[in-house]
């Protein structure tokens, strides 16, 4: 079920003009994450070099074989990761998840 509000979410902040938000880009990214990047950005929020390494690997390998709603969920992490300043750990970060 979390695909269906992950896809809603980023129609909706497409349509918008806006970036998805802190969890929508936490459920996402937890689909891929594989390694520490991918765990460092899913249980902490950490944005960093590496975080957006691991990404853009994850973007490269896997979109030409994905379907058209996870292909718009990576573009919209991708486009999310790139415009975050890079940080650390996010307070809560590990509680954010999408909702109905």
């Amino acid at each position: 079920m979390d695909d269906v509000y992950v896809v809603r979410n980023c129609r909706a902040a497409q349509d918008a003009g806006h970036e998805i938000d802190d969890a929508t880009a936490r459920v996402i990214a937890s689909w891929w994450h594989d390694g520490a990047a991918g765990y460092e950005f899913t249980s902490t929020g950490t944005v960093n070099p590496r975080v957006r390494r691991w990404l853009s690997d994850t973007i490269v390998s896997e979109y030409t074989a994905l379907g058209e709603d996870d292909r718009l969920a990576l573009d919209m992490l991708g486009t999310y990761m790139f415009r975050t300043p890079c940080r650390g750990p996010v307070p809560g970060w590990s509680a954010l998840w999408v909702r109905s």
